[in-house]
């Protein structure tokens, strides 16, 4: 399978880092990931069973951000995925009350 644009661009920063920062900086930055993502998925299953769209769409968008710093471009697309499906699914509970009124009249 061809490298992709985006997987392209992820090896050129890498490599960036590493000149600018050293080996360990991307070491690091990996070893965080790991260490952070397990929290993050557990607050973003919590705030899924819990129903709170907020807190989900607020962890699905760190969590895709990270994934995607570090190559993990297939769980980014599906955190955002999911996190356009929860703010799709809030909208009508963020809609000014008002506005259905108008309608109705």
């Amino acid at each position: 399978m061809a490298e992709s644009v985006i997987e392209a661009q992820i090896k050129f920063k890498a490599k960036e880092w590493v000149d600018e920062y050293g080996e360990d900086f991307l070491i690091e930055l990996i070893d965080v990931y790991l260490k952070d993502t397990p929290n993050r998925v557990m607050r973003l299953r919590q705030a899924l069973d819990g129903g709170d769209s907020e807190a989900f769409v607020r962890e699905a968008h760190t969590l895709k951000s990270s994934s995607a710093s570090v190559g993990a471009m297939g769980l980014s697309k599906g955190l955002n995925l999911s996190r356009c499906a929860a703010m799709a699914a809030s909208l009508p509970s963020r809609l000014p009350s008002d506005r259905s009124k108008r309608r109705a009249g």
